[in-house]
């Protein structure tokens, strides 16, 4: 099947954030994707308020995006890639395409 990948961007209400910051929640992947109707929040979520305290977006994103990852083992945490200059700038753009 060619019809994406969907990505769910879960945001707590309990804690506010600024109106810049919400503003790139709202618009973060519209350059690679589509809005799609989120799926209901993990029950673990549900204690916060009855799942009131949760706002979520879905984001179905193209086909032809997704192939273009290349998956990389690598612990965020404690490692980082160690790219040249002109892959430092290709993988930059790709992250603000999104």
């Amino acid at each position: 099947m060619n019809t994406g990948y969907v990505i769910l961007l879960p945001r707590e209400l309990a804690n506010p954030w600024p109106s810049d910051l919400i503003a790139y929640w709202r618009s973060l992947g519209d350059r690679v994707g589509a809005e799609v109707a989120p799926i209901r929040p993990p029950e673990i979520f549900h204690p916060l308020n009855s799942g009131q305290d949760l706002e979520t977006r879905a984001l179905q994103i193209r086909p032809e995006v997704v192939l273009t990852c290349q998956p990389v083992d690598l612990n965020i945490v404690l490692e980082h890639l160690n790219l040249a200059e002109a892959d430092r700038h290709q993988h930059l753009h790709l992250l603000r395409c999104i």
